[in-house]
């Protein structure tokens, strides 16, 4: 784990993961503006087999907006992106915590803005978290039963 960032290990689906993650985003107001697989060029172009991994960047765009309306030079550090990947049995989620770009922005609406972007981002790996659990608790009680 990297202090700079959020990142959760879940028990679910590669594709689970990917439909979640877009509708646990789009709860919280971001757009996602693209969804990359980074394996698939690998393997084409690069005749590489290397493990699932697909990128989604998302923006909340009337922030989005008003940030580039500030500054240009802001579009650098958007959108937000989510690797989403294969690590041995489970899938890991992994986004850098916007406010890591705090210091060099003297800009109070750009900070509030990113700071709440955080908040936004975490509320969505919380919801992974309590999914998991969820998981979790379920999978003992089978095995507590049996």
């Amino acid at each position: 784990m990297f202090s700079y960032g959020l990142t959760q290990e879940l028990p679910f689906s590669f594709d689970m993961v990917i439909t979640e993650l877009r509708r646990e985003l789009e709860k919280r107001g971001f757009e996602i503006l693209s969804v990359n697989s980074i394996d698939e060029p690998f393997n084409e172009l690069l005749d590489i087999t290397f493990k699932r991994y697909t990128i989604i960047s998302a923006a909340i765009l009337p922030l989005a907006y008003r940030a580039l309306v500030m500054n240009e030079n802001f579009g650098v550090m958007l959108p937000c992106n989510i690797a989403v990947y294969e690590k041995e049995e489970k899938i890991v989620i992994s986004a850098i915590k916007p406010t890591m770009f705090t210091h060099v922005i003297e800009n109070g609406f750009l900070t509030n803005s990113l700071m709440m972007i955080e908040r936004k981002l975490q509320e969505v790996f919380s919801a992974f978290e309590r999914k998991s659990a969820k998981i979790i608790r379920n999978r003992d009680r089978e095995v507590i039963s049996c």
